[in-house]
């Protein structure tokens, strides 16, 4: 009996131990300078504001529904009733989504400690795994959601808690699609159920996943405009006629770091070597089917891999290094399970929190402060259009000023821009920012209105008043004697 307080008392020590350390490595990463570089920032900002994505953006009616929903009525609601501020908001954001995407991990991980090992290798091979997850958007609460329902439908699918595995599905799908909203990635699961001979199961969670997203698009609110923009948008991104290097990067075609291959290689092998599994094993292994599908997916879209595919990886590999530590006869001495417990947090912790995540010089480079009075000037008036031609311009500039009664015309997705703005944005993009190719828009220039530029155009546009405000960006605005000339 004693024995069993010890060992119960020695894994709740263990799993506070794992809260304390993913809160500490995200909190130790914001604290030396870093900050999320995208969609963080728009999420932030439009949770601090009662705006429609027609306020802030020069964007097709018919596409100016908010897709997340879920995830800005969250961040309302803690930034009004418990008065945290934009930068609070941040810190919880990536924090809090970090910690609880590496407690869902460890969880659901035979051994506790295979988790926190396996994130400390995956960072050395491919730091982007981990970047994805210090990202601070919604997309991490449908990886942690897809994390469990690999457990459910994958491993533990021959349990006959039906309670657990349709009506928990069920719940936590819809709480995926009113968060995030890309409720048709889920579609992944089945396609690789069927290919691993599942069709009953296939069809079930295929089910499911079309009931969720129904449940989930009411609960936005805006059931018909929200099914349509997932519809048409994800349509017109991919049947746009353009380059790849063209495309959002999270839309290219894969261009993955594979040194993900060096560890999983050695797991794997280590695994055969110790009889747990045999080489055969991998045609039938539903999870390893599901990794390779996705894999197999990324080479035309890249989020297949970045978004899931790691996570399943993550969540297979956890499992087999689980069970090659629980073979280990030396790691059932309480000694040595927890030595090796504690190096493992403290090599996590060492590795992944130095000072190279500074990376607040972009912020810089890419946005301005408009109460400072050299700039104040070249703030658009109200009413106004900002003219720019880099994403980054609207994540950092909205960041800044998320209460500017001014648009944007490029904003986190050039597909919903109006087409005579998006023509524009793809001729500069496909010009290497020939300066040419910027003249619709500075023909467009009103007193109000600024141009966002990341290239110098002053000499190619001198009937404009032009300042540097960063390594990467020119503000355009009309001269005053210009404006003031009598007309004739």
């Amino acid at each position: 009996m004693n024995l069993n307080k010890e060992q119960n008392l020695e894994k709740l020590l263990a799993i506070l131990i794992l809260f304390a350390t993913f809160i500490f490595i995200p909190y130790r990463i914001l604290s030396v300078g870093y900050m999320p570089t995208d969609d963080a920032n728009r999420h932030i900002a439009f949770s601090t504001t009662n705006q429609t994505w027609s306020d802030v953006l020069v964007i097709k009616p018919s596409l100016s529904s908010d897709h997340n929903a879920g995830w800005h009525s969250l961040l309302r609601f803690i930034h009004r009733y418990l008065k945290i501020s934009k930068e609070g908001l941040i810190y919880l954001s990536v924090i809090g989504l970090f910690c609880l995407f590496n407690i869902t991990g460890t969880i659901l991980s035979p051994n506790k400690a295979a988790w926190i090992i396996l994130l400390t290798i995956m960072f050395l091979f491919d730091r982007s795994i981990i970047l994805r997850t210090l990202s601070g958007r919604p997309f991490i609460i449908s990886n942690i959601i897809t994390l469990i329902l690999l457990k459910i439908w994958f491993l533990d699918s021959d349990k006959e808690d039906y309670s657990l595995k349709y009506l928990g599905s069920i719940i936590l799908l819809t709480i995926a699609v009113w968060l995030h909203g890309t409720w048709y990635t889920f579609l992944i699961l089945p396609m690789a159920l069927l290919l691993s001979g599942e069709i009953k199961q296939s069809l079930e969670l295929s089910f499911i996943i079309l009931l969720s997203t129904i449940l989930g698009a009411f609960l936005t609110g805006e059931f018909n405009q929200f099914l349509y923009f997932h519809y048409t948008a994800t349509l017109n991104i991919f049947s746009e006629k353009i380059y790849n290097w063209q495309l959002v990067t999270e839309f290219a075609e894969g261009n993955i770091n594979i040194l993900w291959l060096v560890p999983t290689f050695f797991i794997t092998m280590l695994s055969i070597y110790s009889k747990k599994m045999k080489l055969n094993d991998l045609s039938k292994d539903r999870l390893f089917i599901c990794i390779l599908l996705c894999w197999l997916l990324s080479l035309k879209v890249i989020r297949f891999w970045v978004d899931w595919g790691t996570v399943a990886l993550m969540f297979w590999l956890s499992h087999k290094l689980s069970e090659l530590i629980e073979d280990m006869k030396s790691i059932k001495k309480p000694f040595m399970r927890n030595t090796m417990f504690i190096l493992a947090v403290l090599s996590s912790i060492l590795f992944m929190t130095n000072s190279a995540w500074n990376n607040q010089k972009k912020r810089a480079e890419y946005s301005v402060d408009f109460s400072k009075p050299e700039f104040a000037e070249y703030k658009p008036l109200d009413g106004g259009i900002i003219y720019n031609d880099d994403m980054n311009h609207f994540y950092y500039q909205y960041y800044n000023d998320p209460e500017g009664k001014y648009k944007y015309v490029l904003g986190f997705e050039p597909v919903i821009m109006t087409d005579e703005n998006r023509m524009v944005y793809r001729e500069i993009i496909y010009s290497y920012y020939n300066y040419k190719s910027y003249k619709i828009w500075i023909d467009k220039l009103t007193e109000k209105d600024r141009i966002f530029v990341s290239i110098d155009l002053s000499k190619n546009y001198p009937e404009l008043d032009w300042i540097r405000a960063g390594k990467h960006l020119y503000i355009g605005k009309e001269k005053k004697e210009i404006r003031n000339k009598p007309t004739e």
